[in-house]
């Protein structure tokens, strides 16, 4: 997922390379990457759906981002 975000990072699916790295960094333990992560969703403004959206705060508020 990082590597796909790397190379394109304006992509239409950099929001959900995001999403899904900070899901598996939080899987890694590695709880402050993953809420870095998880913040440069909005942060940057990626076109975002809903559903991604929702999935990342709800991870941010389980991680205690």
């Amino acid at each position: 997922f990082a590597e796909g975000f790397k190379q394109y990072p304006k992509n239409s699916k950099s929001a959900d390379n995001l999403l899904k790295l900070g899901m598996s960094l939080s899987a890694l333990g590695k709880n402050d990457d993953a809420c870095v992560a998880l913040s440069q969703i909005e942060k940057e403004g990626y076109q975002a759906s809903a559903p991604v959206l929702r999935r990342a705060n709800q991870e941010k508020t389980r991680l205690g981002c």
